[in-house]
């Protein structure tokens, strides 16, 4: 999950996946320099679940070099992308 300035909404998305019934999965996000809460969110979500897995760019590399770091990194040959407004179903 690219992410930038998405703290009001980041978190919702998070505990969507989190308390979904699927476990077996990765979440990698990918914080891209953003100075407010987002980072934090993502940091608290990565240190209680193994699931998840928090990278935050040391600049601002822009939406695009974002989404490539994140499918670059991502060892699955399955991937889902997800955006800060997207929920899961706990079903």
């Amino acid at each position: 999950m690219p992410c930038y300035y998405e703290a009001e909404l980041i978190e919702r998305t998070l505990q969507s996946l989190a308390h979904q019934a699927w476990q077996d999965f990765a979440m990698l996000i990918s914080g891209d320099a953003s100075t407010n809460a987002t980072g934090e969110i993502g940091r608290v979500f990565f240190a209680r679940d193994p699931c998840f897995h928090y990278y935050r760019q040391p600049a601002n590399i822009d939406c695009s070099r974002n989404l490539n770091f994140v499918a670059d990194h991502t060892a699955s040959r399955s991937k889902l992308w997800m955006g800060h407004t997207t929920w899961s179903s706990s079903t």
